[in-house]
């Protein structure tokens, strides 16, 4: 039997640029996570995607741009989940507690990648402004957190610093097994909430003068 095959000049069916694009992220993020971000190009997304090149150069326009829209998408799965995380939550102490959990859940999850977005020295101008996005996110969350905790708005902004800094510093360590995940969201939250302890024990003393 002769196998039938399509008629010379007939085109396979486009995908929807929405589609191809996705496409593309997921191979791109899938390069990322398994030989690292020096791997990626546009060469090897096209060829593990089974696309010509010219297709990936439609949606990016090169590199730096690929793994923007990568990490940009990364960083928006990590808002959600953390902003599902402490949906319904009450008091600051399980609220950050819930945020910091399902932040280095998603960096267990997405190491290579997360490491790219907010933790190695961003490599174009597109990764530094989407880490200045993330940051700002974050510096809001907390400095919101802090505030409702009774912090006033200057020692709410200073203690998010401090937090936000200081937690990539606990994820480092968690990765290189010198402390559990257990051990470094315990620690953690300790510590913000001895934080909170010290700056308003500050503001009574300063408001009894």
């Amino acid at each position: 039997m002769v196998r039938a095959t399509r008629a010379e000049g007939v085109r396979a069916p486009r995908v929807p640029a929405a589609d191809r694009r996705t496409q593309l992220l997921d191979v791109a993020a899938d390069v990322v996570s398994s030989v690292g971000v020096r791997a990626l190009t546009l060469d090897a997304v096209a060829e593990k995607a089974g696309v010509h090149r010219p297709v990936v150069y439609r949606h990016f326009a090169n590199v730096d741009q690929l793994l923007a829209a990568v990490v940009d998408r990364e960083l928006g799965r990590l808002s959600r989940s953390t902003a599902d995380a402490v949906a319904g939550v009450e008091g600051f102490e399980r609220r950050l507690r819930s945020a910091v959990t399902a932040w280095m859940d998603h960096f267990a999850k997405s190491a290579t990648l997360m490491d790219a977005a907010l933790v190695r020295p961003p490599t174009s101008v597109e990764l530094r402004a989407k880490r200045r996005q993330q940051n700002n996110a974050s510096m809001a969350f907390l400095t919101g957190e802090l505030h409702d905790a009774g912090l006033t708005d200057v020692d709410a902004e200073i203690a998010a610093a401090l937090l936000l800094n200081g937690l990539i510093g606990v994820v480092a360590l968690w990765r290189a097994k010198r402390v559990t995940r257990p051990v470094a969201i315990d620690r953690f939250v300790a510590i913000a909430m001895g934080i909170v302890a010290a700056l308003g024990h500050v503001q009574n003393r300063s408001g009894s003068r």
